[in-house]
């Protein structure tokens, strides 16, 4: 939640409904008091105008047209005038049927407010006539209905907005991640082997597509200095191969010899081995490029993996007992598609260096998981630093320890190359102790 939260694009998707929100405050709330106040005062106008007239009525006719004015003005204005005329005892004299508001003070040029069951509210003024009868001017005001009305609308369209808003930037921010999550797993394949690969552009041209160009273009050129860097390592072992073997057959030769010396000949049979060493590395390069150019063209038919280990422990349990270790295995029956002689060298490498690097137990084994069939070869040695992990799938890479004993840094280099072949991946861990070499391939089908 925290990662999240902390992401300016989700944080945005709050804080534009909640900006939203105030903008509305400012720019809503000052209108609806000015509403009011043009209300208050308008009724306020008009009832003060009714009043200077029927004061002037009465000055001029007497309480008898003060009355005929009531009476028309009652008949002839608007519905929400309101107007009563009472004697001295408050029985009505002129106007509208109604009982006298008791928030209506006897008091001359007295102003009140009163609310009517069911009804608006009744804003007027009350004048006292020299003779003692009253007259009641007032308005039916729509202010409490608007308030109650605008007031709902003014909070539910705030909450419309926000919420509205909110949805909006949830479903742009969903899009947005679904097409950075679509550029990450595509890098990500591209960056575990797939350098012929590129990000698919959503032909938008928007930011996104511009990244996603830029880093098609670095890909590109990383794919090229891959290239070339492939290149030159399968030259240079192919055109070192063929002086490296004359060289081995001159030596062969020279050992062959029954005048040479004991001395002589021990030497020429060092000379001879790191000759070996050398063509087994040259061919371990040239494979290897063929592998990861994609011209290798590995066979697409049902491999037994139970089947494979069997054969691959079967072949290296004398080699490992003469290094006086135990090889172990425990398989789980499963099919996958791919090639069985690549299979057998992943494994045999990944052997190789145990029976190298282990000590007293060698461990291999499989399972089926999630559709998928894991392969791990444990050894009991001393492991690796964690830093060098990550490198040792890295062709020529070779770790303190291993830079004293034989090898090329080319076969693990190789397993991997023949895990990505069949679409699968290799990952080191320490087991503690040991090494714990882990292969995953996608399963074709599991025995009953």
């Amino acid at each position: 939640m925290k990662p999240w939260f902390r992401s300016p694009l989700s944080q945005l998707i709050w804080q534009v409904p909640l900006l939203i929100v105030i903008i509305l405050g400012l720019v809503l709330v000052p209108t609806y008091e000015e509403a009011v106040y043009d209300i208050k005062a308008g009724v306020g106008s008009k009832i003060q105008q009714e009043s200077l007239a029927l004061r002037e009525a009465y000055r001029h006719q007497g309480s008898a047209g003060l009355m005929a004015a009531v009476e028309h003005r009652n008949q002839s204005f608007d519905e929400g005038a309101v107007y009563l005329m009472v004697n001295r005892d408050g029985q009505k004299i002129a106007g509208d049927d109604i009982e006298w508001p008791t928030k209506a003070t006897l008091v001359n040029d007295s102003w009140f407010i009163s609310p009517e069951s069911g009804r608006d509210t009744l804003v007027g003024k009350v004048i006292i006539l020299d003779d003692g009868s009253r007259l009641l001017i007032a308005q039916r005001s729509p202010l409490t209905k608007f308030r109650s009305n605008l007031r709902l609308r003014l909070i539910l369209a705030t909450l419309l907005a926000f919420v509205g808003s909110l949805l909006l930037g949830a479903w742009t921010l969903g899009r947005f991640r679904q097409r950075l999550e679509r550029i990450k797993n595509s890098a990500r394949h591209i960056l575990s082997g797939n350098l012929a690969e590129r990000l698919q552009l959503d032909g938008r041209h928007d930011e996104l597509d511009q990244l996603a160009s830029e880093f098609n273009l670095a890909f590109a050129e990383i794919e090229k200095l891959m290239d070339a860097t492939r290149h030159v390592s399968s030259a240079i072992a192919h055109d070192m191969r063929r002086p490296i073997s004359a060289l081995r057959y001159r030596l062969e030769e020279l050992s062959a010899r029954a005048d040479l010396p004991d001395e002589l000949r021990t030497h020429i049979d060092g000379l001879l081995h790191q000759t070996d060493e050398s063509l087994n590395t040259f061919s371990a390069l040239l494979r290897l490029a063929r592998l990861e150019s994609g011209s290798y063209g590995p066979k697409h038919e049902p491999v037994d993996i139970s089947a494979l280990i069997t054969e691959v422990v079967d072949t290296y349990e004398p080699v490992a007992s003469a290094h006086h270790m135990q090889l172990v295995s425990q398989c789980e029956p499963a099919l996958v598609m791919g090639d069985w002689n690549l299979l057998f060298l992943a494994l045999q490498n990944l052997l190789d260096n145990a029976i190298n690097y282990g000590r007293e137990k060698i461990e291999i084994a499989s399972m089926c998981a999630e559709g998928q069939v894991v392969i791990t070869v444990r050894d009991h040695g001393f492991g690796v630093d964690e830093a060098a992990l990550p490198k040792l799938f890295d062709r020529f890479y070779r770790g303190d320890e291993a830079r004293t004993t034989g090898g090329s840094g080319i076969g693990l280099a190789l397993v991997r190359a023949v895990a990505d072949t069949h679409g699968g991946r290799i990952s080191a861990a320490n087991a503690n102790p040991g090494l714990c070499m882990t292969i995953t391939l996608p399963l074709l089908a599991t025995h009953n």
